[in-house]
């Protein structure tokens, strides 16, 4: 088998991670290098949040307040003495970690190992396929053991190729096994100084890969280099295994005397033993650079939980010595969030909640309200800007989440369903936050708002999700609130993503009365929902529902719902200064008004109109109708932060000036099916294609296009485009123009999705359109369409 040249192609970066070099595509092809390719920077100056008491001149924020230190210890840790395994995750090609270069798609997946599941690098297609695994510090093994799998038909070797002063290849190594884990030794080569190993698959085999890279020293320890997150599956970390005795040093040091004076400096570390194991203790210490201990502490770790230490430290010019050691007896511990910090007195938070399947209108402070009940997040509304006329990019839960922590439209991330992820070539906003020092949380609360399945793990400290299904918001709530209490001191950048709001709409009975009496029968037989069949959801039809006030009624409550669980969370104290925003990815069509029952599938005013609070420390409260659009979220929250990056989007401050920009606004459909745009009051529609399967009272013909005056119509229900047809040809043209200009590359990548997974998908009602990333053009003119040629004849 021949071997690319590939050397050429390729170089080490700062941190010494071996990247391919490539030019980026387009204007939107933005690598995560930007942000994470030197080294932790000690010091961050963070700006002091100001508010606008005059909308028209918007003065920027103010000057400097409080300096913020951050010190990551496990990037660069060193072995003392004893063995440690090294566990960090995979496909990252910046964090010290694996990185797939020329595979067909890296995906990770859970396979039997030992009668554990482990979480497995693997890549699929046929040729060569590489992994690249950075050497760890003071390199002295003296082999390399391989835990090789290899699934399929096809013939399959092994390549290892070393860098460092020089680069040498050695000789192949045949893999016969299949379906199983086997141990591939492999000797170490003549290079000195060894950076980077670059281990290439060969062979037909389609799939291959590998769940752990040993750097063995046959006499003493080692470092174990595995691709898994450890712990339990709620509350999933990166960080390092430490056996009996082990102990890892911070061979660069942090000074005492660091950071502003009102401040305290604190060694943060989370441990917990090895599953199945019983308590443990971990040791922290500090030490001078003659070895003598200045501070310390012992942290007792279960396997149930992670537990969190902190030790203060004095300050003082000479240089400190970070010491984490697992006690001499007891199991293997796993140790996480290890860290240097400052903890201040009012370090800033930016906290931003998504609630899944929210109507714009549905808030008690919108219009005149009376639709819910929505009394804490008025009183959020109350006290900064709340956006009357915001519009989401997309009516799909991951496309929308994607585009708003890109700030890239879906037509760009071309990313259309629930299980394509956006890729590692993407920065997010959390990835932003987090090298401006902000420790970064995520919870959320289904499926496919998982790590693996969206791919926005990335820039979070810590990410949790239920892996099947769906959970209530309350539960990713608590989460949050045990995450920024150890953080308590320090910058934190909060998502919380609640799901309460989706169907099948299940709050309390007492929340549902005070929409319903419950003197009304909501199965009377003499009541029935006026639509077909295939365009009611199962859930209500297995339940019996007749009525459909009844089935809005369910709704509404579980808007009310969502804000009785935003109490508990905004009641934290550090919320009282915090950078808020409150949105939603999509709406939701209601009971058929607009032809859609309790549903989003289809691309309107409903599903596109969603609710938007923003909040700050010195805001001028205000409610604004001014068009914006949920992708610029994440851009304000930087600008209003003060932290200066290049991010996609527009600060929604500007929005609040006398005369805001009024530019058009645009959506596309899930899975590519229609598009939208709204300008001006006028709501256009063009159906790209035909729905696969009946989603409302009617079907859609390819090139149908609708338009309506949301100035008088604003649920978007009298179709004027007869009337109105020199200005319908003309957004039309404008909405294809703005399809044909998408970036060709777009940000995703296919996610493999298991039968266990698919099953709860199709359960939660996204059981079809699985296919991956969209390519090509977004809008072909359909042949023979009696709309196409309507549009294309007429002047």
């Amino acid at each position: 088998m021949q071997r690319p040249q590939a050397d050429e192609r390729h170089q080490i970066d700062p941190r010494g991670a071996y990247v391919e070099r490539r030019a980026p595509a387009g204007q939107r092809a933005r690598t995560a290098a930007t942000w994470r390719s030197a080294p932790w920077v000690l010091a961050c100056t963070l700006l002091a949040l100001t508010g606008c008491t005059d909308r028209s001149s918007l003065p920027p924020t103010g000057p400097p307040q409080m300096k913020w230190f951050k010190a990551a210890v496990l990037d660069r840790m060193t072995v003392e003495r004893g063995e440690t395994e090294a566990i960090v995750e995979s496909v990252s090609a910046t964090r010290g970690s694996w990185i797939i270069k020329r595979g067909s798609g890296g995906f990770e997946r859970d396979l039997p190992d030992g009668g554990a599941y482990t979480l497995t690098t693997l890549l699929r297609g046929k040729g060569v396929r590489s992994f690249q695994v950075p050497v760890p510090n003071h390199f002295a093994a003296t082999q390399t053991r391989i835990r090789v799998y290899v699934e399929g038909d096809g013939d399959c070797s092994l390549l290892a190729t070393w860098i460092g002063s020089e680069t040498h290849t050695l000789p192949e190594v045949a893999v016969t096994e299949r379906d199983q884990f086997v141990d591939v030794l492999i000797p170490l080569p003549p290079v000195q100084a060894p950076e980077m190993m670059v281990l290439e698959f060969l062979g037909s085999a389609p799939v291959v890969g590998s769940n752990g890279i040993t750097f063995e020293r046959l006499r003493g320890g080692g470092t174990n280099l595995a691709a898994a997150l450890i712990g339990p599956d709620v509350d999933r970390r990166h960080g390092t295994e430490l056996k009996p005795g082990c102990t890892i040093i911070d061979p660069v040091g942090i000074r005492g005397d660091e950071g502003p004076a009102e401040s305290e400096l604190q060694l943060v570390a989370s441990g917990r033993s090895a599953a199945g194991a019983g308590k443990g203790k971990l040791e922290l210490a500090l030490r001078t650079k003659d070895g003598v201990e200045v501070a310390s502490t012992t942290v007792s770790c279960d396997n149930e939980r992670w537990t969190q230490g902190v030790l203060a430290f004095p300050r003082q010019k000479e240089p400190l010595t970070v010491v984490i050691r697992a006690a001499d007896q007891g199991p293997n511990l796993l140790v996480s969030d290890v860290q240097v910090v400052t903890k201040s007195r009012n370090p800033p938070t930016i906290v931003l909640i998504t609630s899944d399947t929210h109507r714009g209108d549905h808030l008690g402070r919108f219009g005149s309200g009376g639709l819910v009940r929505t009394p804490i997040l008025d009183k959020m509304a109350d006290k900064g800007v709340f956006f009357t006329n915001c519009f989401s990019s997309t009516n799909v839960t991951n496309p929308s989440h994607i585009a708003l922590m890109t700030g890239t439209h879906l037509r760009d991330t071309r990313i259309a369903n629930n299980v394509t992820a956006v890729s590692e070539s993407a920065t997010t906003l959390a990835e932003i936050l987090q090298a401006a020092g902000y420790r970064t949380f995520a919870a959320t609360s289904v499926m496919h708002l998982t790590r693996e399945l969206s791919g926005l793990g990335q820039g979070f400290d810590r990410f949790d999700s239920p892996r099947f299904g769906k959970r209530d918001g309350k539960y990713a709530i608590a989460q949050l609130l045990d995450w920024m209490k150890e953080a308590e001191g320090q910058p934190v950048f909060a998502w919380l993503h609640v799901y309460d709001a989706h169907a099948p709409y299940d709050p309390p009975d007492e929340l549902i009365q005070a929409h319903y009496p419950s003197s009304k029968d909501p199965r009377d037989p003499n009541k029935r929902i006026d639509g077909p069949e295939a365009a009611i959801g199962p859930w209500i039809k297995e339940r019996g529902y007749t009525d459909p006030e009844y089935v809005t009624a369910r709704y509404r409550a579980a808007i009310d719902y969502v804000d009785v669980g935003m109490k508990r969370f905004l009641s934290l104290g550090r919320m009282q200064n915090a950078i808020f925003a409150f949105t939603s990815d999509h709406g939701e069509s209601l009971d058929g008004v607009d032809n859609v029952f309790w549903e989003h599938g289809r691309l309107n005013v409903a599903t596109m109109h969603v609710p938007l609070i923003l909040s700050w420390p010195g805001a001028t409260p205000m409610t604004t109708s001014a068009p914006v659009q949920q992708i610029d979220v994440g851009k304000t929250l930087l600008d209003l932060a003060g932290v200066e990056a290049p991010f996609p989007g527009v600060s929604l401050r500007g929005a609040l000036g006398e005369s805001p920009p009024n530019e058009p606004r645009f959506g596309i459909a899930g899975h590519g099916w229609s598009a939208a745009i709204e300008l001006n009051g006028w709501f256009l529609t063009l159906q790209i294609k035909p729905y696969p399967r009946p989603v409302a009272k009617r079907d859609w013909d390819a090139g149908e296009v609708e338009l309506f005056n949301l100035r008088v119509d604003p649920e978007g229900l009298d179709n004027l485009v007869d009337a109105e047809f020199p200005r319908a040809k003309k957004m039309r043209a404008a909405l294809i123009t703005w399809l044909e200009q998408a970036d060709p590359k777009g940000l995703g990548v296919s996610v493999e999705v298991s039968e266990e997974a698919q099953a709860s998908l199709n359960e939660l009602g996204y059981g079809g359109g699985t296919e991956g990333a969209a390519v090509g053009t977004w809008w072909t003119a359909p042949a023979n369409a009696p709309w196409v040629e309507r549009f294309e004849r007429r002047n």
